[in-house]
């Protein structure tokens, strides 16, 4: 089971939206020069390129669309948020925000004192795993930590794979 704060859920939600725009802003871009090109002579090809390219990312975007949903629908019968509200959690998270040693923002501190909450709640239990590909979480105190609660933090989804399949063998 995969145990994620409801934040993580928004900020992947939150992803998908910013990446959906910035390719629809990018097909924007496209149509508006689509019709500066076809006046200049000997770029039909340039022009035909660009307006299947447009067409693509009609495709992209939808199965962006399509995606957002059927991965959110896969891993909510994987996954487990935690949506309890913890006021110690919020306060937590809101000095370790302001402390420098951290380095993290208000949204990573949250994640990292959930993280630590659940590596103390399983530490003798269960193997705790923690895969991020934001590297705002490769700081040494927050490293120290999380090792301290029996978190082990992978930063490459391969190498926590190895890891899970070890675990499992």
């Amino acid at each position: 089971m995969v145990i994620a704060p409801k934040i993580s859920n928004v900020e992947f939600k939150a992803i998908t939206k910013h990446e959906r725009t910035a390719w629809l802003n990018l097909k924007g871009s496209i149509e508006g020069k689509l019709k500066d090109i076809s006046r200049y002579k000997g770029f039909k090809k340039l022009y035909n390129n660009l307006d299947e390219s447009r067409s693509e990312l009609d495709n992209l975007v939808r199965s962006l669309d399509r995606s957002l949903h059927e991965v959110l629908e896969i891993l909510s019968n994987l996954m487990f948020f935690f949506e309890t509200e913890l006021p110690l959690q919020d306060s937590m998270a809101f000095y370790i925000s302001k402390d420098p040693e951290y380095g993290l923002l208000f949204e990573d501190a949250l994640v990292f004192s959930f993280v630590k909450l659940v590596g103390k709640s399983l530490e003798h239990e269960s193997k705790v795993l923690f895969l991020t590909g934001d590297r705002d979480f490769d700081v040494e105190k927050v490293l120290k930590e999380l090792s301290e609660v029996g978190v082990e933090v992978y930063f490459n989804s391969g190498e926590c794979l190895q890891r899970v399949k070890a675990v499992l063998e």
